[in-house]
């Protein structure tokens, strides 16, 4: 009892000084780990630290970007995720444009299909159009959408694009009977073999003669183009409305004017053989080809001054008068053929031989 006694007073002492600072500690945790469980027996020591789990990690922020911001209906780019889940075996589970199942196109189209690598990066392929054609297409409505990626690990990113605006363009603008206008589109659905099925253009357009109605299916970069030859018999002055549309969804309109084209010729009367000057409007641009027939006479333009007006092109024509008879009025006509782009128009005037 006195060797306890001693004991005790020796490491009170030692402890007051502090020369078993650590010894005291280490002895409290080793008392506190041999503490006797009812049945005599001593209890496991207590964990130094609280045990814990990780099932999904990831590597840095979520982000995900798209091969080109401004993209058409249907084109094609590539999306690159990375900060996604990290675990073994994951994979993407959702693709969505505008509230819609975005299509995948590379994968075999299985989402599943998309591993998420060890350091939490993707790549894939996709079609700016919905993955399924029964959902409404948002791409159709233009503005800017989001896209949103999401694994099956949970972690989400997501990226906006923005849809090229459609155009609808006449040109020229002011033509003349038997001229050609050109009617094309720009940045519409596009023929992409990857993508889902796009239908052709509807155009229409009613030039009081004829309603006349065609399909034109697009390119692989959303154009299409109508090559449209104004009657000859079309009551002048007229405006004339195109209408293109896709579906339901898509309505664009323009509208282009038809001129008289007219001819004034002076001087009348004229002697054989001096000049003629003929003053025609309401031609194409770029007109060319010109002749003249005075009555029975075809003539080749020896003069042609171009004054170009707005869109339209007057014809400023100078030719000699060949051998017709005098006293008599003819009938004088200015036909341009055009370059092959723009159709011949033909105006009409008259002409008194003298003296």
């Amino acid at each position: 009892m006195s060797r306890s006694i001693n004991s005790i007073r020796v490491f009170t002492a030692l402890a007051i000084i502090g020369v078993l600072p650590v010894v005291g500690v280490l002895a409290a945790v080793t008392a506190f780990a041999l503490l006797e469980l009812p049945n005599g027996k001593p209890a496991a020591a207590a964990p130094r630290y609280p045990a814990y789990s990780v099932e999904v990690d990831t590597v840095g922020p979520t982000t995900l970007s798209v091969s080109q911001t401004e993209v058409r209906p249907n084109e094609s780019v590539i999306i690159q995720g990375s900060g996604f889940g990290n675990t073994p075996g994951n994979a993407l589970s959702s693709a969505q444009i505008g509230d819609v199942a975005l299509l995948l196109i590379s994968d075999g189209g299985n989402l599943a299909d998309v591993a998420v690598s060890d350091s939490g990066q993707f790549a894939a392929t996709f079609a700016i159009w919905p993955a399924n054609p029964a959902d409404d297409n948002p791409t159709l409505d233009g503005g800017t959408l989001e896209i949103k990626i999401t694994d099956a690990a949970g972690f989400s990113a997501a990226a906006q694009v923005t849809l090229l605006p459609l155009t609808l363009t006449i040109t020229p603008d002011v033509a003349g009977p038997l001229h050609n206008v050109h009617i094309a589109g720009a940045n519409w659905p596009a023929a992409n073999p990857d993508g889902g099925a796009v239908s052709p253009v509807n155009i229409h357009i009613d030039d009081g003669v004829d309603a006349c109605g065609t399909q034109k299916a697009t390119d692989a970069n959303g154009k299409w183009y109508v090559r449209y030859h104004v009657p000859d018999n079309i009551s002048l002055p007229a405006t004339l409305n195109v209408i293109a549309t896709y579906g339901s969804e898509i309505s664009q309109s323009a509208s282009f004017k038809v001129m008289d084209a007219n001819l004034k010729v002076t001087p009348s009367p004229v002697e054989v053989g001096e000049k003629l000057t003929l003053y025609a409007a309401g031609f194409a641009r770029y007109a060319n080809n010109i002749t003249v027939k005075i009555g029975p006479s075809r003539l080749v333009t020896t003069r042609v001054v171009i004054d170009v007006t707005g869109n339209a092109k007057d014809l400023i024509v100078t030719v000699t008068v060949p051998a017709l008879d005098a006293g008599r009025t003819y009938t004088v006509q200015l036909q341009a053929d055009g370059d092959g782009d723009d159709g011949g128009a033909v105006a009409i005037g008259a002409v008194t031989v003298g003296p």
